[in-house]
């Protein structure tokens, strides 16, 4: 995680909780100079809204918070070449609405910010004419390393070539708005990078700052790391965060709470160990993320009795150390969760549209 203590308060709030940032000294000079700096999230309506990308959510309340103007880009035929939804656009649109309603239900104050789609850029020539100065800065071989960004190998990538035009529109996106900061999970980060090397290339008289948050761990989390050993901590990451696709490994901003019990219980945790396990992860990234957060495990006395949590970090020794059992754990976490996710709930339950929205895309095939 970034270390944000000598930083001035606004960037260190900006980088709080995040994984990294590209880079931090950029990023505090860009808070310094410009009041309202530009930024945004590129989101592929793919499916339903599951509870990962709650952890960039809490970030962009944060930015627009200190003053940026930030933008939600509905990738919709980002979507469509990534074969998301059965690449039929009129679902991913609808998707898209349905993402709108996911953002007011998590507090997300749609008057402070501005969410545009694929076609609102694709529209104007000028878009196609920077896709192509992109396209001329890159070469293929540096367009096929770059395609892990849609959560593709490079080997499934060219199968299909629209695939290798992706990058370059995301690239574009950024160039052609030109956003100072890109926010996006750990899964994103090429792509950042990717814009920041086309910056320097094209000799833009800015570069865009990535603020990239943790991803959260699938919940069947040990399966899909078995087979990454060796791997980057980016690639770890996009290896292991939580699919939509597979059964029982994300928790969905609707769920109720006895869903979220149910998944959280059947959650690989093992004892004592720390590193990878997705139920400490939706307790670290998610819910200490908020302020005054202290998560409360309630055990009878012959079991330790009742404890109160105030930071991630005497979690996790008191897990490592196996003062915390499991279910105990899970318990607490699962109750945890289920009151965090109550407002969406909530919203969902008394806005007829959301819920309309909600059942038209839980009847869609969902892919990863």
């Amino acid at each position: 995680m970034v270390q944000v203590p000598e930083l001035p308060p606004d960037a260190a709030k900006a980088a709080c909780h995040a994984e990294e940032i590209l880079t931090v000294e950029e990023l505090t000079a860009l808070l310094a100079r410009r009041e309202k700096p530009r930024g945004y999230i590129g989101v592929e309506p793919s499916g339903l809204f599951h509870i990962g990308w709650c952890v960039w959510v809490q970030k962009l309340r944060t930015l627009v918070d200190l003053g940026a103007r930030m933008d939600i880009l509905l990738a919709t035929w980002h979507a469509k070449i990534n074969d998301k939804l059965g690449s039929d656009i009129n679902r991913i649109r609808r998707c898209g609405d349905y993402l709108r309603h996911c953002f007011a239900a998590l507090g997300v104050d749609l008057r402070k910010v501005r969410i545009i789609t694929a076609e609102d850029l694709m529209q104007r020539l000028e878009y196609w004419e920077d896709v192509l100065r992109v396209a001329k800065s890159l070469t293929l071989a540096r367009i096929r390393r770059s395609t892990d960004i849609m959560g593709r190998s490079e080997e499934e990538a060219v199968i299909d070539f629209s695939k290798l035009i992706y990058p370059c529109l995301q690239v574009t996106d950024i160039i052609s708005q030109k956003y100072e900061i890109c926010l996006s999970g750990m899964d994103q980060r090429r792509a950042h990078v990717l814009a920041r090397e086309v910056a320097e290339k094209l000799k833009l008289p800015w570069k865009p700052v990535g603020i990239h948050m943790p991803l959260l761990v699938g919940l069947t989390g040990l399966s899909r790391m078995e087979a990454v050993s060796g791997a980057s901590v980016q690639d770890l990451a996009v290896a292991t965060k939580m699919s939509k696709s597979k059964p029982g490994d994300a928790v969905f901003i609707h769920d109720s709470p006895k869903e979220i019990q149910k998944k959280l219980g059947n959650a690989f945790c093992p004892a004592k160990v720390v590193a990878n396990n997705p139920v400490l992860g939706y307790v670290r990234h998610l819910l200490f993320s908020q302020e005054g957060f202290v998560l409360r495990i309630e055990r009878a006395e012959r079991h330790g009795g009742p404890l109160s949590i105030d930071s991630a970090d005497k979690l996790d020794t008191l897990y490592a150390e196996g003062a915390i059992h499991p279910l105990d754990l899970k318990q607490a976490a699962a109750e945890a969760v289920a009151e965090f996710l109550r407002p969406v709930r909530e919203y969902f339950e008394k806005t007829p549209e959301a819920n309309r929205l909600q059942q038209e895309i839980e009847a869609f095939k969902t892919t990863r």
